[in-house]
């Protein structure tokens, strides 16, 4: 969430619309983070929701959760202190750059949902056969996506970010021709392309099992056959239901994410091809702010997509919050007990301690 521009970024706004509009933002970070948090925990205890989906979905989250805690935190310091970076030349030069990473780890793993299910579709025989290590494979995938990610929207940055320690001044310093290059490179990557492979996978899905059931309808009953044709018939239906189920959560993710992210990428094109001399500095700070705050929008509310899309997923939070519930309040009640009946104990203990000592004399 960068630009080319060290100018002040308009004026500041009033003090109650400030102070909302910082209380949102931080809601929104803190919302979305332990939401992501939540997906991350519950996928490594182990979580049977999401099937083949399910690296694809954590690594998703991990890259929402570094875009709320990175990306967003320094996209909110340089809209409020434009002119001045206090974090150091460390995280600009370093943390600032590889920051950009996040943006493609999390489209490219929503267009890897897309290309699996579509490859389970049309090449399942092949897919049976690479089947018996299937964790690999996708783990290699996902690996992919974040090296490829890093070398195509973090590494460029890496070799244009400028810090000046006495102004302490953070920017990357493109030239016209460079700084066009990579926001036309960076809207392909991270936007027009994934969204592409995503719409070309379930257009062909949907033909390719069109075409299945439609063969199915056309085949004349036969004793021989009948049999290849009821597991023909079963392998169908499952895929339609497996498909009709990926659909539901992964539509409404793409449409998130197309609604959400179209403001960043056209303020980054409208800062590379539009005369912004002609533009006020409000309009771009106000741009700027929407764009930023589209993108958090977009990471915060994946996991709430999953919980409402999803109904196994569902169940295993409910039913995990559950459990910690009724864990916490056991150990709680297990505690107000132990101290209940320490004291009562001790009040005992005091109770008795004069009939003990009078007994005692008595017998002496």
């Amino acid at each position: 969430m960068s630009n080319n521009s060290t100018q002040e970024l308009g004026s500041d706004p009033p003090g109650e619309v400030a102070i909302f509009r910082l209380v949102l933002q931080i809601a929104i970070a803190v919302l979305g983070t332990s939401a992501n948090v939540v997906v991350i925990a519950k996928i490594i205890r182990g979580t049977k929701a999401f099937s083949v989906m399910t690296p694809y979905i954590l690594s998703l989250a991990f890259a929402d959760l570094g875009i709320l805690l990175i990306n967003y935190p320094l996209a909110i310091l340089k809209i409020h202190f434009s002119g001045e970076f206090f974090l150091g030349e460390v995280v600009c030069l370093y943390i600032t750059p590889f920051a950009e990473t996040f943006f493609g780890a999390s489209i490219w793993s929503i267009a890897a949902i897309a290309a699996e299910r579509y490859l389970k579709v049309a090449w399942q025989r092949t897919l049976l056969h690479l089947g018996r290590r299937p964790s690999k494979r996708i783990v290699c995938i996902v690996i992919l996506i974040w090296l490829v990610s890093f070398l195509v929207a973090g590494l460029p940055p890496y070799f244009n970010y400028t810090y000046h320690s006495v102004t302490r001044e953070c920017y990357p310093e493109y030239t016209v021709k460079t700084f066009r290059g990579v926001t036309i490179v960076n809207a392909i990557f991270l936007f027009f392309l994934p969204l592409c492979i995503v719409a070309f996978s379930y257009q062909r899905i949907n033909k390719l099992v069109g075409k299945r059931a439609f063969r199915l309808q056309d085949q004349t009953p036969n004793s021989s056959a009948e049999a290849s044709r009821e597991i023909i018939k079963k392998n169908t239906d499952a895929i339609v239901i497996q498909t009709r189920k990926t659909k539901r959560l992964l539509v409404p993710l793409v449409i998130l994410f197309f609604v959400t992210m179209l403001p960043y990428h056209s303020f980054a094109l409208l800062l590379a091809y539009a005369d912004t001399s002609k533009f006020s500095i409000d309009f771009v700070y106000n741009y700027l702010a929407v764009a930023t705050f589209c993108v958090a929008i977009n990471s915060a509310a994946d996991p709430f997509v999953y919980y409402i899309m999803n109904s196994d997923f569902r169940r295993e939070i409910k039913t995990s919050l559950s459990r910690c519930f009724r864990g916490t309040w056991r150990r709680r009640f297990r505690k107000a007990n132990l101290s209940s009946l320490h004291i009562s104990k001790g009040s005992t203990e005091i109770t008795n301690e004069p009939f003990v000592q009078t007994h005692h004399e008595t017998l002496v």
